[in-house]
């Protein structure tokens, strides 16, 4: 049961890393849920992480902590696959404002071995628009700036694929089914976001 549970959510996972360099108009619900997912494997993940640490080596928790990181690479990997992308990320704004609002989870990742080129990339995309917000609030230094404000800010930011700063180049990654390798794209294709 845990094991199909796993399939399924890696499945899930690797359905959305597939289509998230594609995706446009995403909605706030899914940019937080996705970021939330995020938050979510890493708490489970560093509970597990602490218990190896004070228990010892333990086969299951060793494999669980495996999953886990599993898990959290993908979604990494669906991350950059909405953020390498300048036309992705002027077309997903939201997506842009949910790593904002969450940008501590990924101090915990910066050195990870599996996960610090991922984070090198969102951290440098979201330095790009860290700049052009602060631009936009020297230039209006009325007051704190209102989320509708900083929103729109997040989506008229316009920059060119060369100003949009990405250390590390990803290929697409292609989950698929071991079982059908002919057909497993069509299966996975999202019609529905």
């Amino acid at each position: 049961s845990r094991q199909s549970s796993a399939a399924i959510s890696l499945n899930a996972l690797g359905a959305m890393a597939n289509v998230s360099r594609v995706l446009q108009g995403i909605s706030v619900y899914a940019a937080q849920r996705l970021v939330n997912v995020l938050a979510l494997f890493t708490r489970r993940y560093t509970r597990l992480l602490l218990k190896l640490r004070d228990d010892g080596d333990s086969t299951d928790s060793t494999a669980e902590a495996n999953v886990f990181e599993d898990f959290i690479r993908i979604v990494f990997e669906a991350l950059n696959g909405f953020v390498v992308d300048a036309d992705s990320l002027r077309l997903n704004p939201e997506i842009v404002y949910a790593l904002m609002h969450r940008e501590d989870l990924f101090s915990a990742y910066r050195t990870h071995e599996t996960f610090a080129e991922y984070v090198q990339n969102i951290e440098g995309v979201l330095r790009t628009y860290h700049e052009a917000i602060d631009d936009a609030q020297e230039n209006d230094c009325s007051s704190p700036i209102s989320v509708g404000s900083l929103k729109r800010i997040i989506a008229d930011i316009n920059r060119p694929a060369s100003e949009v700063v990405v250390k590390h180049e990803f290929h697409p990654m292609r989950f698929a089914y071991a079982e059908d390798n002919e057909r497993t794209l069509v299966f996975l294709a999202v019609y529905s976001w």
